[in-house]
Formats: structure tokens, C-alpha cells, sequence
């Protein structure tokens, strides 16, 4: 596979976990999910349970203190507006 390019994978393997995001995002959970994928293969997990959540996917490189203050306030004033 080329650098950057998504494998899929089969729906049995993630069920679980978008089914657990489905519940968390019925009771409107503020959600953050931080994808550690890295190097040429990358599966796409982290944007997809996201995607499920309501959430937000968040690199590694975008992990700086600053950004997850930011990050962590924006998701809570989204949470209160829809509440």
C-alpha cells in the first residue's frame, strides 16, 4: 500500500468499538479520540470511532498542552449548547 493509504478492515473487527461509540454518542458524551496511527499503513480507526462518536480525531503531532485546552474547551461548549 502506498504512504498514507487507508486499508479496510473487516466490520467484525471494529463492530464492538462502533457500537460502544453509538451509546456514548446517544447520551451526547463529549468525546476526543487521539489517532496514534503513524508510518505508511494507516487503518483509519481513529477518524471512523470518532465519526461514531460525534467526536473530534486528534493527531499526535496536534497534542500540544495548548491545543488540548483549547480542544477540551471547545467540546465542552458544543456538550452544554446541545444539552
Amino acid at each position: 500500500h502506498a504512504a498514507g493509504q487507508h486499508l479496510e478492515l473487516p466490520e467484525e473487527w471494529v463492530f464492538e468499538d462502533e457500537r460502544a461509540a453509538r451509546l456514548f454518542a446517544a447520551d451526547q458524551v463529549a468525546s476526543v479520540v487521539v489517532d496514534c496511527e503513524a508510518g505508511p499503513v494507516r487503518l483509519g480507526l481513529a477518524g471512523r470511532l470518532a465519526g461514531e462518536l460525534g467526536g473530534t480525531a486528534v493527531t499526535l503531532d496536534e497534542l500540544r498542552a495548548d491545543a488540548i485546552a483549547g480542544l477540551v474547551r471547545d467540546v465542552q461548549g458544543t456538550s452544554r449548547r446541545a444539552a
